[in-house]
């Protein structure tokens, strides 16, 4: 039996977050009365404010994996380093240069100029040449980093399932990576200063759901597109349809918890920005 709604519409704002939640995108929300839903119901999400106020290049993505050669091509000296991004907000200009001070301050040299990185505008492209005849190196994949460099890897210990690579924005990811020198420098893909975070996904523990995650998740009830700049809000009203919803039918709720993630299952870091949204209520018609 078909029944009537308790309520129509909950407002969910990340300000008012329990005591308990981690963030203002990992939060939990308190209902002043519990609510009965009758069967056939379902909901959505509408009204959703998110700033752009989360960095390009944080701790989830701003290490490079380096070797360095040195010596004879025949039995090189191997320096592996992971070189450490500084967190923040950059453009592709930005990005070169700062890979640019990392690797030299990761790999110093005598006269301080090894190591120069470029930014091509025409192409959208970062080229990092080591600046020195006797200098090579590899800027491993994403697929080598994570079978550990098949095992030749001789520098720090890091953890191959979350190497928090910067790949991403580079367009590294794939293939085997090449041995570069002053003659065969790196050229980078086109850069993607939003890399992982072109769609933010926001997870719930409402209902049962109809669609999975491009990682096979089971819990996200709104994709939502990244259409504004950095310093600007993400503003999404959502058009309710039949293929759109949550199933929510005879459950109790009291207690609602939510995550604000990117592709790769990361909570975002809102720097201190909040996010708010509303919960609709409504019951299915038979023919849905």
């Amino acid at each position: 039996m078909q029944g009537s709604l308790p309520i129509k519409k909950i407002y969910v704002d990340s300000r008012f977050k329990t005591a308990g939640s981690q963030s203002n995108t990992n939060f939990s929300v308190e209902l002043s009365e519990s609510l009965d839903l009758p069967d056939r119901c379902a909901c959505y999400l509408d009204d959703i404010v998110v700033p752009v106020s989360y960095y390009n290049c944080d701790v989830n993505n701003n290490k490079l994996y380096v070797r360095k050669l040195t010596g004879s091509t025949e039995s090189p000296t191997i320096d592996d380093k992971i070189v450490s991004l500084s967190v923040g907000q950059f453009n592709a200009e930005q990005i070169a240069s700062e890979i640019q001070t990392q690797l030299r301050s990761t790999f110093p040299s005598g006269n301080g100029m090894q190591f120069i990185c470029t930014c091509n505008n025409t192409k959208g492209t970062i080229t990092i040449n080591p600046n020195d005849p006797a200098v090579r190196f590899q800027l491993f994949t994403d697929v080598e980093i994570k079978s550990k460099v098949s095992n030749t890897w001789s520098g720090a210990f890091y953890d191959a399932t979350n190497p928090c690579s910067f790949n991403d924005t580079l367009r590294n990811t794939e293939g085997a990576s090449s041995t570069y020198s002053t003659t065969n420098v790196y050229n980078s893909g086109f850069i993607d200063i939003t890399a992982g975070k072109h769609y933010l996904y926001l997870t719930s523990n409402l209902g049962s759901y109809h669609a999975l995650g491009p990682r096979g998740e089971r819990t996200i009830c709104k994709k939502i597109a990244v259409t504004s700049n950095y310093g600007f809000n993400i503003i999404e009203a959502a058009s309710f349809s039949g293929d759109d919803y949550i199933d929510v039918s005879r459950q109790s709720i009291k207690t609602l918890q939510f995550r604000l993630t990117d592709a790769y299952g990361n909570i975002i870091n809102l720097n201190g920005s909040t996010i708010s949204f509303s919960v609709v209520f409504t019951v299915l018609k038979d023919d849905v």
